[in-house]
């Protein structure tokens, strides 16, 4: 609607610009500066007309990318949220299936949770 508002002022604008050169041409400069007067506001009217046009699409544009910025925003936290479960369910797993001996009421838990740790570095030592 705005585009066929634009050029139907656009083609007004044209054909009045090509009468003002006409007179000119033709020698009678006081008709032509007349015609020139009202040439300029369809020029200055198509100028304004264009401008709103630009300030709308500008305006859909910035609320499109703000739409933009909050879906990654949310897409950020879910990622987030979808490690942090991975890793606790990873947790959990290796709880459920690791031998009963580690994890049994009668085993010395703490004792094999220093040694495992122990197990990489043998210059260190609990006992001296």
């Amino acid at each position: 609607e705005a585009l066929a508002r634009i050029e139907s002022v656009y083609t007004t604008y044209i054909k009045a610009k090509d009468r003002v050169m006409a007179l000119y041409e033709k020698g009678d400069p006081g008709t032509g500066a007349a015609l020139h007067r009202e040439v300029r506001a369809s020029f200055f009217r198509i100028f304004e007309l264009c401008e709103k046009f630009k300030t709308a699409h500008k305006k859909a544009i910035d609320l499109v990318v703000e739409d933009s910025r909050t879906d990654a925003r949310h897409l950020r936290y879910i990622g987030l949220l979808a490690i942090v479960t991975v890793v606790l369910l990873s947790l959990l797993i290796n709880y459920i299936f690791s031998p009963a001996t580690f994890w049994g009421p009668s085993a010395n838990w703490r004792q094999r949770l220093i040694k495992w740790a122990m197990a990489g570095y043998p210059a260190m030592s609990w006992q001296h």
